[in-house]
């Protein structure tokens, strides 16, 4: 009777992991599709919203630029 009980919690754990998984893999992050272009906070220089990196709330236009910003 414990073993059954003990196979029943273990498929239940795998369960619970699996769906938690499979809902992740269902909602990937949302496609951004517009073309607002924003100025980099260190160089000034216009990016559009697509390749900009955003970090704290500021604008940059390269890893370089992110990095000088720091």
């Amino acid at each position: 009777m414990f073993r059954l009980f003990l196979v029943g919690i273990v498929l239940a754990v795998v369960y619970f992991f699996v769906r938690k998984i499979m809902q992740k893999a269902q909602n990937p992050m949302p496609q951004i599709d517009s073309d607002e272009m924003f100025e980099c906070d260190v160089c000034g220089t216009y990016v559009s919203e697509r390749e900009m990196i955003t970090t704290r709330g500021k604008h940059y236009c390269s890893q370089e630029c992110l990095k000088a910003g720091r």
